[in-house]
C-alpha cells in the first residue's frame, strides 16, 4: 500500500532503574557575580537591570557533575530534581537517546548527556 514510509517505534525501556540519591552543591553565579541581576546598560543607569538568565535571578548555580544510570549520563542536578518525585524510576532506551521516567502520578522524557 502507499502511504508514509515512517516506521513506528516503541520507546518503552526494557529495564527501569531506580534514580540514585545524589548530592548537589551550589556556588555563586559567575556571569552576574552572585547578584542575580544582569545589567542591560551600564550600572549607573538605574532601573535597567534584569534577572540573570544563567541562574534565573537566584545568584547561585548548581554544580554540573555527570552520573551514569543504565548506561547513560545525566547531570546530578537533574537526577536530584527527579528523585523528589514519588516512586520515580528511569528507563534508558540507548545511552545517546532520550530516557523515559515514570513516577506515581505521571511520566516524562529526559535528555541524557553525550559521552565524550
Amino acid at each position: 500500500m502507499g502511504g508514509s514510509s515512517a516506521k513506528h517505534f516503541d520507546k518503552t525501556p526494557r529495564i527501569w532503574h531506580e534514580v540514585p540519591e545524589v548530592g548537589v552543591e551550589q556556588s555563586h553565579c559567575k556571569p552576574c557575580k552572585g547578584t542575580g541581576k544582569r545589567y542591560i546598560y551600564p550600572e549607573w543607569v538605574s532601573g535597567l537591570d534584569a534577572d540573570c538568565g544563567y541562574c534565573n535571578g537566584s545568584g547561585k548555580v548548581w554544580d554540573k557533575k555527570s552520573i551514569e544510570v543504565g548506561g547513560a549520563l545525566f547531570f546530578n542536578s537533574h537526577l536530584f530534581l527527579l528523585k523528589n518525585l514519588p516512586g520515580v524510576e528511569i528507563g534508558v532506551f540507548h545511552p545517546t537517546d532520550v530516557a523515559r521516567f515514570r513516577f506515581d502520578g505521571g511520566d516524562g522524557l529526559s535528555t541524557s548527556l553525550p559521552r565524550q
